[in-house]
């Protein structure tokens, strides 16, 4: 099953208006999360076979569900790595109580995305994130920009399909769990 768990992601942007998304081998499991910068709404969908779940947060909530994560202590480093043709500065990450390894994130602000980390647990950091590691639901992901390329992106890549129904964070996470359970094990 690992085979089918998702290797990349993509990332569209319009103004304030920005959709990632991550999908496995044959689309069997999807997830997206669809961010207004402006009106500082964070939205995650997800989609695993036939089952469909959204979740919606204004930026209250949004901080609240990240405090089930681990908080981290930022350090700013001199240190710099040029990831898809672009000088990213170097942050480390440290967790607290040393109970995970820590976080090289690497940010640039070469893209001209001011907003862009207000939804994340790293929105202390200024820059767009080019690369960092996660570490949720018992994964380590690394995520590394590939490339950054510039074309038309429509107004429908920020639409939310009424077949997603919109519940609560509580039940998201449960749905979560049950991903990465049917995944991994």
């Amino acid at each position: 099953m690992m085979d089918l768990y998702p290797k990349e992601m993509i990332l569209h942007f319009k103004g304030e208006m920005m959709h990632s998304q991550i999908a496995s081998s044959y689309d069997i499991m999807k997830t997206d999360f669809i961010i207004d910068c402006e009106n500082k709404t964070f939205i995650q969908l997800l989609k695993n076979m036939s089952k469909r779940y959204g979740m919606q947060l204004n930026e209250q909530e949004t901080k609240t569900w990240y405090k089930q994560y681990p908080q981290y202590k930022l350090e700013q480093t001199q240190e710099t790595l040029t990831i898809a043709g672009y000088v990213c500065n170097k942050t480390i990450a440290h967790s607290p109580n040393d109970s995970l390894p820590p976080i090289d994130i690497y940010h640039t602000k070469g893209l001209g995305i001011e907003t862009s980390n207000w939804w994340n647990p790293f929105s202390e950091i200024d820059g767009f994130l080019m690369g960092y590691d996660v570490e949720q639901y018992g994964l380590s992901m690394r995520l590394r920009a590939k490339e950054v390329r510039f074309e038309p992106v429509g107004d429908e890549e920020f639409a939310v399909s009424d077949k997603f129904p919109m519940i609560e964070p509580s039940a998201m996470q449960k749905h979560l769990y049950e991903v990465v359970d049917e995944y991994i094990k």
